[in-house]
């Protein structure tokens, strides 16, 4: 979504740059392959962007969007830094969970060294309040595909519970 919820603009995005800049990095092992998906993908992205845009094409619509929103506690805004632009990864941790519900059975446990030093391969956010009501807590982190730089996962839901867990040295998390 080309949307900045800090700073309440619409932002424009070139996706011709992106896919220089992604076609310089070796994704799949077949170029032609590469490129095929990922001008697919950019069509998508750039069609969602449209509707976007002109949904937020004014002020007033930008301002009702934002009230809208402001019932929901957890929607979170992650920078992308590429060489030659931001993108803003958006999500509503609620929807999330909700989804996550119907898959809470394939659980499993994650070592805690792949969140930090050398082994870590996902991306998160350490909490700097105090963690100490989340002992116990047995929810399982919900971490989603990722793949920037040395990460492949990112977390979306859980950064108290794992800021909690790094803390107090535990083995292992839940994540789902």
């Amino acid at each position: 979504m080309p949307f900045d919820f800090m700073n309440h603009r619409v932002y424009m995005v070139d996706y011709s740059k992106i896919f220089d800049e992604i076609m310089g990095q070796r994704v799949l092992s077949n170029k032609d392959i590469q490129a095929q998906y990922l001008r697919q993908w950019l069509n998508v992205l750039r069609q969602h962007d449209d509707i976007l845009i002109k949904q937020f094409s004014t002020k007033q619509a930008i301002m009702e969007y934002m009230i809208n929103v402001q019932s929901e506690p957890e929607i979170f805004q992650l920078p992308i830094h590429w060489k030659t632009d931001t993108l803003f990864l958006h999500f509503r941790v609620s929807i999330a969970n909700e989804i996550c519900k119907e898959y809470s059975s394939q659980n499993q446990r994650i070592p805690i060294a792949e969140f930090q030093g050398d082994s870590q391969c996902i991306y998160w956010t350490k909490v700097e309040e105090n963690v100490k009501r989340y002992a116990g807590n047995n929810q399982p982190i919900i971490a989603v595909p990722y793949f920037s730089g040395k990460y492949n996962l990112l977390v979306i839901d859980g950064n108290h519970r794992l800021t909690y867990s790094v803390i107090h040295n535990m083995e292992d998390i839940k994540k789902l």
